[in-house]
């Protein structure tokens, strides 16, 4: 009984930190606001914002379950790295797709230029 404050505490902390690198994610992404020095795709922070996310989540279904196993919930965070590594696969690869397509676009639109210029 006397660990679930201070668990509480640290939760929380992670889950307000987990919370602000979202937001700073998708503040700093935003296009229009032009903070970025280069293109990033949408797929690419869509990756980033689920991937900021996936620390406050899964440290909030270690809070809920410290109340019925207080000592096994301890151990879910060891799941994130797990989460971020094989459960982020396809976020990835579709991010990856998309960015390889816009450079392929943007390569034929230099060439036009450059054409253009000839």
């Amino acid at each position: 009984p006397g660990m679930k404050v201070p668990y509480l505490i640290y939760v929380l902390n992670m889950c307000f930190v987990g919370l602000v690198n979202w937001w700073l994610w998708a503040y700093v992404s935003k296009p229009e606001r032009k903070m970025l020095t280069h293109y990033i795709s949408p797929a690419r922070i869509r990756l980033g914002v689920v991937r900021s996310l996936i620390v406050p989540v899964i440290f909030l279904v270690s809070l809920l379950l410290s109340f019925r196993w207080p000592m096994a919930s301890r151990f879910i965070p060891i799941l994130i790295p797990i989460i971020i590594h094989f459960g982020m696969r396809r976020l990835e690869k579709m991010a990856n797709l998309q960015e390889v397509v816009i450079e392929e676009k943007a390569g034929k639109d230099d060439a036009k230029e450059q054409e253009a210029l000839l």
